[in-house]
């Protein structure tokens, strides 16, 4: 496989659009931003527009399809709202996504008994499995979901790159991990560990973590006798890995200011039996961070971290009138919480240091 320049394939097999991780949650309050489901509503209004203009049918999606993993948080109302919102925008397009965490009972124990296995079940959205979709001859598109098990997307990626080692196709593997360039701190994958491990794969389509990178082109690496490794200079790997739909960053909301949402075009197509790939990165207009968070609150949640979410999940701030008085507010949702005292006054720490907007 190969990647040529935007506007070369003029007869595409395939054609669609990559978004990752939109959890979406119409219907439901949020905390840190205003009016959140304008935002949403724009958002897909505006993908919408985009694959209408551009006669584009398919939809992948990286998984984190909805925010709640907790039946017992959604109502019939929000369920039939979130599917109202999802289908109006879907009309005769195809939908595939894998199940992220928030996707899965308690995000890790499958998916019937979520709303992901309700959207699956009628029609909304068709579950992308490691059973493949073909896109074309000797093209297709594996879809591995969200394991807190290492080893379990490992076997799966194994399995996939050994069926198709020696095919010359291109093959497409979805899956939602933590994938980086290079290690940080939550890296599950770096980008050269896929190349070394799996080289039947040609593009990797990487959801779960909310960070962006360009999408970048490699070589195949063909591994030698000795355990080295070569490049094919024939064939590329693509890595697509886009900031998230949604726009929140979280290790942990150091990067919303700069986040930008996103997603990712595609076309493939067969040229006298050489597969070939193109790409296009679009990103979504949207208000500034200013315009559309509430400051205060994301200070507040670089100091108590995803460890102590429950302090904001409780929490209705479009209740704390400017001017209240932070510390008693605080110790208040601490006692009602019983959150450990430590958390509030490193909060407070933080707010008496910082200056942030009380809008």
């Amino acid at each position: 496989m190969k990647v040529v320049q935007e506007g070369s394939l003029k007869n595409p097999s395939f054609h669609g659009i990559i978004i990752k991780d939109p959890h979406c949650n119409w219907g439901f309050a949020n905390r840190i931003r205003h009016n959140h489901e304008d935002d949403l509503d724009f958002k897909w209004g505006f993908l919408q527009d985009y694959m209408n203009q551009n006669n584009i049918q398919n939809l992948i999606i990286t998984g984190d399809l909805v925010d709640s993993n907790d039946e017992k948080k959604w109502s019939f109302k929000q369920y039939y709202k979130n599917k109202e919102k999802l289908l109006k925008f879907k009309q005769s397009k195809t939908f595939w996504s894998i199940a992220g965490n928030h996707d899965m009972l308690n995000g890790f124990e499958g998916v019937n008994e979520t709303p992901f296995g309700e959207f699956v079940r009628e029609n909304v959205i068709e579950h992308l499995t490691n059973k493949p979709i073909c896109l074309g001859e000797n093209s297709w598109i594996y879809g591995i979901d969200y394991s807190k098990h290492k080893d379990v997307t490992k076997n799966k990626l194994n399995g996939i790159s050994l069926n198709h080692s020696n095919v010359n196709g291109l093959i497409i593997a979805v899956i939602h991990a933590h994938v980086t360039p290079n290690e940080v701190g939550c890296t599950e994958w770096t980008y050269n560990e896929l190349l070394e491990n799996f080289p039947g794969i040609d593009v990797f389509v990487c959801g779960h973590y909310h960070g962006g990178f360009p999408v970048q082109i490699f070589l195949k690496k063909i591994k030698q006798p000795d355990g080295t490794f070569i490049d094919d200079p024939n064939n590329h790997v693509v890595m697509i890995n886009p900031w998230s739909f949604q726009r929140v960053v979280r290790d942990y909301y150091n990067e919303m200011d700069i986040h930008i949402p996103e997603f990712v075009e595609i076309k493939t197509e067969n040229i006298n039996g050489e597969w070939y790939l193109e790409f296009k990165n679009i990103q979504v207009p949207v208000k500034s961070y200013e315009e559309t968070f509430k400051p205060k609150v994301v200070e507040l949640l670089k100091v108590t971290r995803k460890e102590h979410f429950k302090f904001f999940e409780t929490v209705n701030f479009d209740d704390i009138k400017v001017g209240a008085n932070d510390e008693e507010i605080l110790v208040q949702f601490a006692e009602a919480d019983d959150l450990d005292k430590s958390i509030i006054i490193k909060a407070l720490e933080y707010l008496n240091n910082v200056q942030v907007s009380d809008d």
